[in-house]
């Protein structure tokens, strides 16, 4: 059937039918009506190449669903010329399932007479192709609905930006929940537009919580006007500092200091900001703490020196002078030079004791000629020897072989003997080297009052700090049990460098 054809049969018998309705007309109208219908019948023959040029797919079908007329847009859309299409029904052009349905959707426009449009776009099989379909019915002039006439859009680039959109969020969900920083979305005028878990857990607050919530009351007090002023100003394109510190406020009313680094964004088709908050609260302390030994550090430096000084000045040089006096005292031709001779050799003697001692407490030979265990034996023994209980075990080997790692295990044990020969009041402690391919490990306890470590965290004293930095040079870890009454447990965990693993890629 002729596209034209089709056209004059159809489309304008629907429009003409509403201009001859009454009969009992002037003749001044009559004229009017047969050159209105003139004109309609000319521009029949347009309406073809007006279908032809939609860019919009259009086509017309039967109440049955049989296609009657498609346009040239049509036969793009299916890849099949018009002469395949027209006389199609639903079933021979769509799945089953589909067929059905849009034979379902042609009916009710017959029955219900007012057009469709599919609330649901759809993808034309074996085709990348998503369309949106709105359905129309044609009446004739008795105006009865005769066909039904049906435009689809192609909206494939609207789908796939839709869906790249959603894979977008989907990665930012999954990245920003798996970050170690906290991170917030907040949209105008300060609502929490998104938060991470990190968040939660930084300010103490649930998901659903910070869901309701705004930015101004996760600041601190003293911080609100500032932060919200960075927010408005950054909404309005204004210049602001990308980084600056602040503190967040959590629910328990602690402030924690943070790190906020913040950027404008755009959030569900609106402007917001990103703010990206790195807990420096440890980060703080540590370096506090640092800052602390490095100055209790230059202070036990002079304090060392001065003993050493009186040590060389005092006790040493005073042996020395006497033993000089003596020996000079001695003549061959004198009676008692034999005495002054004994003396002198009784000072030397003691002279070289006590320099033996001072370089020993400076740096305990044993550590160069022994093994670590026999160094830490040796020095529960010297403990032992002061009434405080002392035993040592070991496990494993071979034991470290290098200097570093053997005197820091050596000087961390002989602080752990000496802060409870000071303050544990205990009268037992139990040393236990365990030594094992991946890390080196060595425990330290006594039954002594014991401490909180979280209370004396602030106060804790240069010998803990001490211990904890010397394991950081030696790749290493400190821990502490200890709890009022129940004594305390001093563990160090020395990696070994040859572990297994090191250096491999993880699986």
């Amino acid at each position: 059937m002729p596209s034209g054809f089709f056209w004059t049969r159809i489309v304008p018998q629907a429009i003409i039918c509403r201009v001859t309705r009454d009969r009992r007309q002037p003749s001044g109208v009559a004229h009017a009506r047969r050159e209105a219908k003139t004109a309609l019948a000319e521009n029949a023959r347009e309406y073809p190449l007006l279908a032809e040029a939609l860019p919009d797919a259009l086509f017309i079908t039967a109440p049955s669903g049989m296609v009657c007329y498609v346009n040239r847009a049509a036969t793009r859309f299916f890849r099949r010329p018009s002469s395949w299409l027209v006389g199609k029904r639903q079933s021979d052009l769509f799945p089953p399932a589909t067929a059905r349905q849009h034979t379902r959707a042609i009916r009710r426009v017959c029955r219900t007479g007012r057009p469709l449009f599919a609330e649901t776009p759809e993808r034309l099989p074996g085709t990348e192709l998503w369309i949106e379909t709105r359905l129309t019915p044609i009446r004739n002039r008795a105006g009865r609905i005769t066909h039904v006439m049906g435009l689809a859009r192609d909206i494939t680039s609207r789908i796939k930006a839709e869906q790249a959109l959603r894979e977008s969020e989907a990665n930012f969900r999954a990245m920003a929940e798996n970050a170690i920083d906290a991170i917030l979305i907040a949209a105008p005028p300060g609502r929490l537009a998104f938060a991470n878990r990190r968040l939660a857990n930084l300010t103490g607050y649930s998901m659903q919580q910070l869901g309701r919530m705004h930015i101004a009351k996760l600041a601190g007090p003293a911080e609100v006007q500032r932060v919200m002023g960075f927010f408005r100003r950054r909404l309005r394109g204004e210049e602001v500092p990308m980084r600056y510190e602040a503190m967040v406020l959590r629910k328990d009313r602690r402030e924690i200091p943070v790190e906020v680094s913040a950027n404008r964004t755009i959030w569900q088709g609106h402007n917001a900001v990103m703010l990206i908050i790195r807990d420096v609260s440890e980060p703080r302390r540590l370096a506090e703490e640092r800052r602390r030994l490095a100055s209790r550090l230059i202070e036990i430096q002079e304090r060392e020196r001065l003993i050493i000084s009186r040590a060389l000045h005092d006790h040493l040089g005073q042996i020395l002078t006497l033993a000089r006096l003596e020996m000079g005292a001695v003549r061959p031709d004198k009676d008692g030079s034999a005495l002054h001779l004994r003396k002198a050799l009784r000072q030397l003697d003691e002279a070289l004791a006590s320099t033996r001692n001072l370089a020993s407490s400076l740096r305990p030979p044993i550590l160069d000629d022994l093994n670590i265990e026999t160094a830490l034996e040796d020095l529960a023994g010297q403990f032992a020897e002061s009434g405080l209980r002392t035993t040592f075990t070991h496990r494993g080997g071979p034991s470290p072989e290098s200097r570093h790692v053997k005197t820091c295990l050596y000087r961390i044990t002989q602080e752990a003997l000496t802060n409870v020969a000071r303050h544990a009041h205990a009268t037992r402690v139990r040393m236990h080297l365990d030594v094992t391919p991946g890390e080196t490990r060595l425990t330290v306890r006594d039954d002594g009052i014991g401490f909180d470590p979280e209370a004396n965290r602030k106060s804790m004293g240069i010998g803990l700090v001490g211990m904890r930095e010397r394991l950081l040079l030696c790749d290493g870890h400190l821990e502490i049990r200890s709890a009022r009454g129940k004594g305390t447990t001093v563990i160090a965990r020395i990696l070994s460098p040859d572990r297994p693993g090191k250096g491999e890629e993880p699986s």
